[in-house]
């Protein structure tokens, strides 16, 4: 199951802002993103780091997600007219149309606190960043490989590759396999 983390910040006394946004596996974070942008108030730059985030799903392909977010506004939107009416609002909404997997819901400050770090950050000055990190869906296809070419075994005599159940139990490690019907015929030709 997948969940994310989305913040923006605006610094009154610089004017600068910034939204970050993480998506987690497992607890593990897959990628991290903070970026500068401009918006005119701070619930603008929380609109912006949930559409900014939806991208980022879309172009991933990450089916069932959680997104939790610190704004009540952008939960609260279908009560409150002046919202609906913001651009990135509507294009929340269409996009959340096609998607029933993608959940928003609101979270205290304390659970979306990587993405409130990375949106300080940003609006602190720091540079547009986005860290991928080694996905554990690598590894884990990784792993089913290997255990299906094991579940895969070549006969020595017919060459045939057949299910590796249908192969006697190898109490020599040695690479020659038969398969029972090799076995078997072996066995009749032997007997004859």
């Amino acid at each position: 199951m997948y969940t994310a983390q989305t913040d923006a910040s605006l610094r009154d006394e610089t004017g600068k802002a910034g939204i970050g946004f993480v998506i987690l596996r497992r607890r593990k974070p897959i990628i991290e993103c903070r970026k500068n942008v401009e918006a005119s108030n701070s619930s603008e730059l929380e609109y912006i780091a949930v559409w900014e985030l939806l991208q980022q799903i879309d172009k991933m392909g990450i089916k069932n997600i959680v997104i939790k977010t610190d704004c009540e506004n952008l939960i609260n939107r279908t009560e409150i007219a002046k919202i609906r009416n913001n651009k990135y609002v509507r294009l929340i909404d269409h996009w959340l149309l096609y998607r029933n997997d993608v959940k928003i819901i609101k979270s205290p400050r304390k659970e979306v606190s990587i993405a409130h770090v990375l949106s300080r950050e940003s609006s602190g000055g720091k540079k547009d960043k986005i860290k991928k990190y080694k996905t554990p869906i690598n590894t884990e296809l990784k792993s089913v490989v290997r255990y299906r070419k094991r579940l895969l075994v070549r006969c020595s005599t017919c060459r045939e590759i057949k299910g590796a159940n249908e192969f006697p139990r190898n109490r020599k490690r040695d690479n020659t396999r038969t398969c029972k019907d090799c076995m078997y015929k072996l066995l009749s030709i032997h007997m004859s």
